[in-house]
């Protein structure tokens, strides 16, 4: 009986790979050489399978093998942790075959000589195997849930603590702006100097005086409802006084310029078969007419109001970092990094400033003006910010978290400006923290959220900023008492 094993253990395992690989993709024809190429590790199985003179090295390599197939396709077709799960399927059978069956194939062998230990040695055998199928494919299926990654989280938790203001709790208050469900953003949408607050929804946009806070004026979108406005969607003022609608790209998402009722005014699209990355708004030149920014495989450039280009700059498929303004010391900035390995800056003329080599930790995530200038900085367990010949400026740690966006606000106009740091941990343990440091690298206002906190500064005519946090429970601003 037990030197057959091979042969239910193959059948069981190729009924798994066929049915889900054809039912999890619709019935898909294009499956069928998905489910082909994952009965491989079930055809090895019963090759060797009948040459083995040990049944117990075959039950070892084909009970692992189901267990972690199972767990896998568990984690595609019941519990995705991303859109590119499949991707999962294409090297599993690889994985399957070359290491989860020989590291089976041992445990099987060692488990055979436990069962001859007569009673003990059985029970043994009927106990910890099972339990180290279903850990197997608990692993793959739903990591958070493992009992080892449980306890950390536990752990981490402790730490943390509870969700609520650590520090300035004195020092700063929080007024509610908005609590409707809604897209928030800051931007100039007026002649005058100063930034606006919207507050947008499919049918409109509500402007508001990003220091009164009080409504100024009410955009109504027009044509299809739900398909105007989506999360990489923006407002711009253009030279004629309009107001537009910029679709800045983001995964696969067009970059173009649409009327208010979702009428297409212009596309950029260099590659046909390929969408840019990112559409970036900005008047960088200071002539009071918006200009655009936008990265793709071919390159990073300026197109004027028109959507027509003015420069490209050919990069190794740079990703889009930032776009900054011209300072009294500093030109503006177009920031890209190319493969994480190489940082390029280029003035909002084309002409390139500088460049520099990083590692892939340490390339950065954003560009800010900050109290050391205008610095670099990169994730990890701090935020540490360099400048364009990669020298450390300054270095604030996190803790338990990871950096994720940072944003520079004055409270006053005559202040250096202060950081404001969000940082992350995975998302089963749920926790964020929103952390404000002063110019000498001190913690001024430290908070513990179970949301992600959003920061949002609207820049004023003083050179001042107003700092408003959407932490998914609506807007509120932060201000200084």
């Amino acid at each position: 009986m037990l030197e057959r094993a091979y042969v239910p253990l193959a059948i069981l395992g190729i009924v798994l790979v066929w049915t889900t690989s054809i039912a999890g993709s619709g019935f898909s024809l294009l499956s069928l050489p998905f489910a082909l190429w994952s009965t491989a590790p079930y055809a090895v199985l019963w090759i060797v399978g009948r040459r083995l003179q040990n049944p117990w090295l075959t039950i070892g390599a084909g009970t692992s093998a189901l267990a972690a197939d199972l767990g896998i396709r568990a984690s595609v077709f019941l519990w995705p942790r991303g859109s590119t799960a499949a991707i999962a399927l294409v090297f599993s059978p690889a994985y399957i075959t070359a290491i989860v069956m020989p590291i089976g194939a041992t445990a099987g062998w060692l488990f055979g000589k436990m069962w001859r230990w007569h009673i003990a040695g059985r029970i043994a055998v009927l106990t910890v195997g099972p339990l180290a199928l279903g850990l197997i494919t608990l692993a793959l299926a739903r990591p958070e849930l493992f009992p080892t990654t449980v306890l950390k989280r536990r752990a981490l938790l402790e730490r943390i603590g509870e969700p609520g203001v650590q520090i300035g709790s004195e020092t700063f208050e929080s007024i509610s702006v908005s609590t409707k469900a809604a897209w928030f953003f800051t931007t100039n949408l007026d002649a005058q100097p100063g930034d606006e607050l919207a507050i947008v929804d499919h049918g409109g946009a509500d402007v508001l005086d990003s220091t009164t806070r009080e409504v100024k004026s009410h955009l109504a979108f027009g044509g299809q409802p739900g398909r105007l406005w989506g999360s990489f969607s923006t407002l711009v003022r253009m030279p004629d006084e309009r107001l537009v609608v910029a679709q800045t790209g983001g995964g696969f998402s067009r970059t173009l310029l649409q009327d208010l009722n979702g009428q297409e005014l212009w596309e950029y699209r260099p590659n046909p078969r390929l969408a840019p990355d990112t559409l970036r708004p900005a008047d960088l030149d200071g002539d009071g007419r918006v200009e655009f920014y936008a990265s793709s495989t071919e390159g990073i450039a300026r197109l004027d109001s028109e959507g027509h280009e003015v420069w490209r700059r050919k990069t190794a498929n740079a990703a889009l970092l930032d776009v900054l303004p011209r300072t009294n010391s500093v030109p503006a900035w177009i920031a890209a990094v190319e493969y994480g390995r190489r940082v390029v800056v280029w003035d909002e003329n084309g002409k390139q400033v500088s460049e520099l080599s990083v590692r892939a930790e340490t390339s950065p995530i954003a560009v800010v003006d900050s109290f050391a200038g205008r610095s670099f900085i990169n994730g990890g367990n701090s935020a540490r910010g360099f400048d364009l010949q990669g020298l450390t400026l300054f270095d604030v740690p996190l803790g338990e978290f990871t950096l994720s966006t940072v944003a520079a606000v004055r409270f006053s106009a005559g202040d250096k400006p202060h950081l404001a740091l969000v940082g992350s941990t995975d998302r089963e343990t749920n926790r964020y923290r929103l952390l404000i440091v002063n110019s000498m690298h001190q913690a001024v206002y430290d908070e513990i959220l179970n949301r992600y906190p959003r920061v949002l500064v609207a820049s004023q005519a003083d050179g001042s900023g107003t700092l408003f946090i959407n932490d998914g429970q609506g807007l509120r601003q932060l201000r200084h008492k």
